[in-house]
């Protein structure tokens, strides 16, 4: 601070630690199989109430039609439409009945809705930052259990 000749008092944090005691990291070895992750799934949307989400980060857009299509849930990516239609599926996060959510890169930054509990990553994680940015999505109300599972 001193290099840039400002005072304590005057630098504001915009980014905190990415350290959330409250979230549960864990790996699964995953087959490649579609049975194999909705088996995951299927664990995850028992054991967490019905109001809790789960969002789904796949690296190829391919792939995450394929899982959608074969388990159900909601897409999006940057192509999914208009703004409205973006709109509409992030306010599933926080109501709605929609409890399954699949998604690339483009769900990440930004997005703080409590009600997300589990995140899931599937087929590879491009980049830490994005990890980070991504597994933090999970317990945004700091307090109830939540996991992040890579696959």
């Amino acid at each position: 601070m001193s290099i840039m000749d400002m005072e304590p008092s005057e630098v504001r944090m915009i980014r905190e630690s990415t350290v959330r005691p409250n979230i549960r990291y864990s790996v699964i070895a995953y087959d490649g199989e579609v049975e194999t992750l909705r088996q995951v799934i299927d664990g995850k949307l028992a054991q967490y109430p019905a109001e809790d989400r789960i969002i789904v980060y796949c690296y190829r857009i391919k792939d995450m039609h394929s899982y959608a299509s074969e388990i159900g849930g909601a897409v999006f990516y940057s192509g999914v439409g208009e703004i409205e239609r973006k709109r509409e599926i992030i306010g599933m996060l926080t109501e709605g009945e929609e409890r399954l959510f699949w998604s690339t890169s483009t769900l990440g930054e930004g997005i703080d809705a409590s009600t997300i509990r589990v995140v899931i990553h599937v087929g590879g994680i491009n980049k830490l930052d994005d990890f980070g940015q991504q597994s933090g999505r999970a317990g945004r109300d700091g307090v109830t259990a939540s996991e992040s599972i890579v696959l």
